[in-house]
Parts: structure tokens; C-alpha cells; sequence
């Protein structure tokens, strides 16, 4: 028994840091979850009968406009912004 006498010290101290360190994640899963999902984020917009009227977003042009607006301005002399998204990275 007195072999062992010299890791009762630091099995201890790992112990006391197991117990914390699960107790700190038990109590920060239980305080974090902040989402309410009961409420809506945006309050819905109604008419005077109470029917959702939904959003209404800027008309795009179409893809034959869009091509004719970047080979309108593929001179040098002018910029054209162009953004990719989901190139096949």
C-alpha cells in the first residue's frame, strides 16, 4: 500500500478536475440555450383581416439582361463588380 501512497495526491487533484470541469459543462448546457422558438424572430406583417402578408423583394433581372449588362461593360477602361458564390470550390 505504501507504494501507491505517492499517487493519491495526484489522483486527487485529476479527480477534483473532472468533477469541475463536468459540473462547468452541465451548468453552461443547462444556462445557454438562449433560442426561444415559441416567438417568431421578425413579427409578421398583417392586413386589417389578420392575413400574413409576406415580403416582397427586389425584381432581378433576367439572365439574358444580367449577360448583356457584363459584356456591355467588359471594355478595360470600366470596372464591373462581379461576385461567384458556390464556384464548385
Amino acid at each position: 500500500m505504501a507504494r501507491f501512497a505517492g499517487l493519491r495526491k495526484p489522483l486527487g487533484v485529476a479527480a477534483v478536475a473532472a468533477v469541475a470541469t463536468t459540473g462547468g459543462a452541465i451548468a453552461f448546457s443547462s444556462f445557454s440555450h438562449k433560442t426561444n422558438f415559441d416567438t417568431p424572430a421578425v413579427e409578421l406583417k398583417r392586413d386589417a383581416k389578420g392575413v400574413i402578408i409576406p415580403p416582397q423583394f427586389p425584381s432581378l433581372k433576367s439572365r439574358a439582361d444580367q449577360l448583356a449588362d457584363l459584356r456591355r461593360h467588359s471594355s478595360d477602361s470600366e470596372e464591373y463588380d462581379l461576385l461567384i458564390i458556390g464556384g464548385g470550390a
